[in-house]
Parts: C-alpha cells; sequence; structure tokens
C-alpha cells in the first residue's frame, strides 16, 4: 500500500477534537488507549489498541466547512494516553 506520509500521535487523557473533517484519506492505527468518534447522527465507535480505520470524511471541492453540518468528534475516553499513527494515503488534490 502506498502512503504519503505519517505521523505518531500522543493525545493525553481528556482529549477532545470537536466537529472537524478528515480531509484526505487516512489510516490510523490504534496502539493504546481508546478513542471514541462520534458522527452527527449521534452514532459514535470506541477503537481500541489494535483496531485500525480509514477516515476519509471530506468536503466537496465546492464546499466551505460549517461545524453545524459536517464532520465528526473524537476523543479519547478513560484515563490512559491515546497512542495512534495516522498514514496518509492519498491526497484529495491529486
Amino acid at each position: 500500500m502506498d502512503a504519503l506520509n505519517f505521523r505518531h500521535r500522543i493525545s493525553e487523557p481528556g482529549y477532545f477534537s470537536s466537529w472537524h473533517v478528515a480531509g484526505d484519506p487516512t489510516l490510523i492505527v490504534i496502539r493504546s488507549g481508546i478513542l471514541r468518534i462520534t458522527l452527527r447522527n449521534g452514532d459514535y465507535r470506541d477503537f481500541t489498541a489494535g483496531d485500525m480505520f480509514i477516515a476519509q470524511d471530506c468536503l466537496q471541492a465546492d464546499e466551505v466547512f460549517n461545524d453545524q453540518v459536517h464532520g465528526h468528534t473524537a476523543e479519547l475516553i478513560g484515563d490512559q494516553a491515546l497512542s495512534a499513527v495516522h498514514i496518509k494515503l492519498s491526497s484529495l488534490g491529486d
């Protein structure tokens, strides 16, 4: 699998990221901790060590981000730091 780049991310307990989009398709591999991703409809999924998923929600070329309409939230659940690898798979501009 080709990748454009990667980063290793550490987030401390209490981390929360409000409504946002992934932008470019990114494979996320959870190494430790519990990451909860919540969708607009209220559905959520908790990802734990060994889980992986591709974040790929994005805006259309002519869209402007609206935090009342677009995206998902991400938050760390529990008292263990999150360790995750983010692997950028492609660029929407390609």
